[in-house]
C-alpha cells in the first residue's frame, strides 16, 4: 500500500518562529515538515541547544506533524582541509539532530569544485566525506539524501549514480529534487525513473525558463510537471514524502509571505494527490 505523505521545508519560513510555522502547517493540513538547520534559522545547529532539539520534537508531534528529514548538510570539495572537514563535522550534527527528532533522513548536497582542481581530486574528495557520513548515519538509523543540485558537482543523474556506485553504502540514497533536472534541460520523469530505487525523500519546487535564466518558484506557479512527476513515483513503488520547498530566489521576491505560500503549495500537492486517488 503506497502511502505518501505531504511535507514542508521549513526554511521557507525565514525567521519565523518555529512553534508559530509548525501550527501554520497544521492548520492548513501538512503532514509532516523538513526542519531546515541552515545558518540563521531556527533550528540552526550552531545555535540550538540539545533540549531545544527536543522541545521541536515536542512541538510538532503536539501538532501532528511528522519529522521525516532534517536538512542540510554539505560535504565540500575544496582544496582546504579544514573546510572539508567543517562539512563532515556539521554533517555529524545534522545526523544526531535527526536521530534525536526520530527523522530518518538526512539531506546533504555538494559544493563545487575549485577552479583548477583536477576532476579525480574534487571527486576523491567527495566520495571520501560522503564514506565518512554514510557510515556515521548508518550507525545511528539514518541515511543520507544526496540532492542533485544546479552549481555543484553533482547536478545530473549520471553524477548521482557516479557517487553512489563510489560510496557503496546502504546508507547513501537520493533526495530526488527534480527542479534542478528540469531548468538544466532534463527529462524529469525519465530522470525519476532513473534514480527511483535510490530515492529516499524528495523536494518540490515549481520552476520557470532555463539555467541559467530560470526562476524556482512555489508549486503551482510555474511549468513543473507537479502531476506526472507524483504520479511517476507511485509507479515506482516511492512510498516517502513528497516535500514543498520555496527556494531562496522566490522568497527573495518582492510580496513574498511565508503562510500563503505555504497554503498554495499545500493546495498544488493536495490536487496531484487527490487526482491520483491518494486522498
Amino acid at each position: 500500500m503506497i502511502s505518501m505523505r505531504i511535507g514542508y521545508f521549513s526554511g521557507a519560513f525565514g525567521d519565523l518562529p518555529f512553534k508559530k510555522a509548525m501550527e501554520a502547517l497544521a492548520r492548513i493540513g501538512y503532514d509532516g515538515v523538513e526542519l531546515c538547520t541552515w545558518k540563521g534559522y531556527p533550528a540552526d545547529l550552531d545555535t540550538l541547544s540539545k533540549e531545544g532539539w527536543k522541545k521541536i520534537e515536542e512541538t510538532a508531534g503536539e501538532l501532528g506533524l511528522m519529522i521525516p528529514a532534517v536538512g542540510h548538510g554539505s560535504i565540500d570539495c575544496s582544496s582546504s582541509t579544514e573546510a572539508r572537514r567543517g562539512g563532515v563535522e556539521r554533517t555529524y550534527r545534522n545526523v544526531d539532530f535527526a536521530a534525536t527528532v526520530g527523522a530518518r533522513v538526512v539531506d546533504v548536497t555538494t559544493g563545487m569544485a575549485p577552479p583548477g582542481m583536477p576532476e579525480a581530486d574534487a571527486w576523491r574528495f567527495l566520495t571520501e566525506g560522503l564514506s565518512e557520513c554514510a557510515d556515521y548515519a548508518m550507525a545511528r538509523g539514518c541515511v543520507l539524501g544526496l540532492e542533485p543540485h544546479i552549481n555543484t558537482i553533482i547536478d545530473a543523474p549520471d553524477k548521482v549514480l557516479r557517487a553512489i556506485d563510489a560510496v557503496r553504502s546502504k546508507a547513501l540514497g537520493v533526495n530526488l529534487d527534480a527542479s534542478h533536472f528540469a531548468v538544466l534541460g532534463f527529462d524529469v520523469l525519465s530522470c525519476t525513473r532513473e534514480l527511483a530505487r535510490y530515492t529516499v525523500h524528495t523536494h518540490l519546487k515549481d520552476t520557470r525558463g532555463r539555467y541559467p535564466s530560470h526562476e524556482f518558484l512555489i508549486p503551482g506557479e510555474g511549468a513543473f510537471p507537479t502531476l506526472a512527476f507524483i504520479k511517476t513515483l507511485r509507479e515506482v513503488g516511492y512510498d516517502g514524502f513528497i516535500t514543498a520547498e520555496v527556494a531562496g530566489m522566490r522568497r527573495q521576491m518582492p510580496g513574498y509571505q511565508p503562510v500563503p505560500a505555504a497554503q498554495i503549495a499545500y493546495e498544488t500537492v493536495f490536487k496531484a494527490f487527490r487526482e491520483l486517488g491518494l486522498r
